[in-house]
């Protein structure tokens, strides 16, 4: 069957602020009975067509676990440099691959708590002239779906400041739906950030 929706996992980034040593360290850190990155793959597969992931390199935790899952990885030329290369490096990918999709739905991996009925909703309001955002409780969050008008846009993102270029040039596009999930804004960042093992079991 064609896929119509997209998910891009970005897990390329180091991380310094939770372990400067390891680059990429918590996106293994536990999570309930898996680990914060494949929670996140986990719930995104489990709500798209097809799954692009972007990572460190190949033989990353991350990047064989999602290849087992069948998803499509891609190593972004100069992801040490920002989050834009990632964006850019999986939106090229996904406008090679995927000629019957419409949306892009562009995920953290760091953010766990996320759920996929929320993914679910923002695919089912979204088309390919719209650009998507949730929001809880009057904050925006992630993750963002991208129709396929705004692809094109997405390959010239670079840097640190990952899609904020194609949400400000586009902004009448932009959409905002709100959502009862505070996994829009939750995200790893520091250890202390993670919950304890019983606590995480029952925040799912």
């Amino acid at each position: 069957m064609p896929a119509r929706s997209v998910g891009v996992l970005l897990a390329a980034g180091a991380g310094r602020r939770f372990d400067a040593a390891r680059p990429g360290a918590k996106l293994e850190a536990p999570f309930d009975t898996e680990t914060v990155g494949v929670r996140s793959l986990t719930t995104l597969m489990s709500a798209v067509d097809a799954t692009i992931v972007a990572v460190r390199g190949e033989h990353t935790a991350i990047a064989m676990q999602a290849k087992q899952r069948g998803a499509h990885i891609v190593v972004p030329a100069h992801f040490e440099w920002g989050m834009g290369h990632s964006i850019a490096a999986a939106a090229a990918l996904a406008l090679a691959e995927f000629g019957d999709a419409d949306v892009l739905l562009m995920a953290l991996a760091d953010m766990p708590w996320t759920n996929a009925q929320t993914l679910g909703k923002l695919i089912e309001q979204s088309s390919s002239h719209r650009i998507l955002r949730p929001r809880f409780e009057g904050v925006l969050g992630h993750p963002v779906a991208f129709g396929r008008e705004f692809w094109p846009a997405l390959v010239n993102c670079g840097g640190d400041e990952g899609a904020r270029r194609v949400l400000g040039d586009h902004a009448p596009s932009v959409m905002v739906i709100d959502v009862a999930d505070a996994g829009v804004l939750r995200d790893v960042d520091v250890p202390t950030d993670l919950p304890r093992p019983s606590a995480s079991r029952t925040q799912h």
